[in-house]
């Protein structure tokens, strides 16, 4: 899943207030925000501010989104190895059928952790890369991943999060805990917000080095 960006409001008047939400971004790490306006006539400036623990930047604290942490140690899965992922069991298998939640075993450890991100977020081939009657995680979305971990945040906000049970059957697999962990209310992100000063689109930009996003922001007069 790639980072994504998003403006509030998307569309706004020359002097109004905008502020903006990022997701997957890697965690706990520093992140460029760039502003650009048409055609850079008014020039470009750029802020830091540093994301969550679950990989998110806002323009004010807003709850915390728990996480879970999923590891191989290198070593591929066995056929019918599971991971129960919040009230999902998924099993792995050599060739997935019809069966929902069934991820097929990737041939490397990286490849597996690949098609499992795949089906908690339904973003694979239906009966390729999962069971063909697999829908998407009610409650979880998978985030960045390594070549032996993979990211799991809450898809809601607070404490809430914490209570989505977390466990392997796996011997080469192991888990951050037995339920996720880090929802919270708010707290610890920078406020960051713009008003843009003339009209036309104007690109916002994030990084942080490994994964990026934009969104245009689009500017009428403000008479």
């Amino acid at each position: 899943m790639a980072a994504s960006l998003a403006l509030s409001p998307s569309e706004c008047r020359v002097g109004q207030e905008v502020t903006l939400e990022g997701l997957d971004f890697l965690v706990s790490a520093p992140v460029t925000v760039t502003v650009q306006s048409p055609l850079g006539r008014m020039g470009i400036f750029k802020s830091q501010i540093t994301s969550d623990a679950s990989g998110e930047i806002a323009s004010t604290d807003i709850a915390n989104y728990a996480t879970a942490i999923l590891t191989s140690n290198g070593t591929d899965v066995s056929v019918d190895d599971t991971v129960t992922i919040g009230a999902v069991t998924y099993t792995f298998k050599a060739a997935p059928t019809t069966v929902a939640s069934q991820v097929k075993i990737g041939g490397t450890a990286s490849a597996t952790l690949d098609n499992l991100k795949k089906a908690v977020n339904l973003t694979g081939v239906s009966g390729t890369d999962y069971g063909s009657s697999t829908v998407i995680h009610p409650t979880v979305r998978a985030s960045n991943k390594t070549a032996t971990t993979l990211l799991l945040i809450a898809k809601t906000a607070g404490t809430g999060g914490n209570s989505l049970a977390f466990s392997k059957s796996a011997t080469t697999l192991s888990v951050s805990g037995a339920n996720f962990a880090g929802g919270a209310a708010s707290s610890g992100l920078y406020t960051f917000s713009f008003s843009p000063t003339g009209e036309g689109i104007w690109v916002v930009s994030a990084t942080d080095g490994t994964n990026s996003a934009s969104a245009n922001l689009k500017v009428s007069s403000g008479g």
